[in-house]
């Protein structure tokens, strides 16, 4: 390890995310930018809970993820154990935000960050909620975007009034 490397431990059970795939890694650095101390973050897509986590080491204090998948509570639950983060303030809400308003009622508001890695076919319909969730001025970074599609999320997002502030891609992957 190098000084100021951050080692994080993951085993994504059966949930998605081990942190190696170029749509995860571009959300994790994305989130060192982006994290300040004192802030909270929801993860739609949780999986693994490795943007959580990393948003939490980064120095968030509040996490909240959702996920479709109930494989995801003793995945990420596991993963928080092995990297110190037991005792961590982290919600884990199963159900879909896109079509369950009550959902999205315990989600709640108030998030200085959104991240969301998953594929366009749910990032398009999921742009227009996101403002519900997240403080004016908040961040939003969205990953899963294969670079042909890459238009398509821009699109929405101007439509929905975000600015893009920082773009990235990595092999087939924005």
């Amino acid at each position: 390890d190098t000084a100021g490397d951050l080692v994080i431990h993951i085993d994504p059970g059966t949930a998605f995310g081990t942190g190696a795939h170029e749509t995860t890694y571009m959300c994790i650095q994305e989130l060192k930018n982006a994290v300040r101390p004192g802030q909270r973050i929801l993860d739609i897509g949780t999986g693994s809970g490795i943007l959580s986590m990393m948003a939490l080491k980064f120095g968030a204090v509040r996490a909240a993820g959702t996920d479709l998948d109930p494989n995801s509570i003793p995945a990420a639950k596991d993963n928080f154990k092995k990297n110190g983060l037991e005792n961590a303030d982290f919600d884990l809400i199963i159900g879909d935000v896109l079509s369950d308003p009550d959902i999205r009622e315990r989600v709640g508001s108030g998030y200085d960050i959104c991240a969301a890695n998953i594929l366009p076919v749910v990032l398009i319909p999921l742009i227009p909620l996101i403002e519900q969730f997240i403080v004016p001025g908040g961040t939003v970074i969205l990953s899963g975007i294969l670079n042909e599609k890459l238009t398509d999320i821009k699109e929405q997002l101007d439509k929905c009034g975000y600015e893009t502030v920082s773009e990235r891609s990595r092999g087939e992957w924005a």
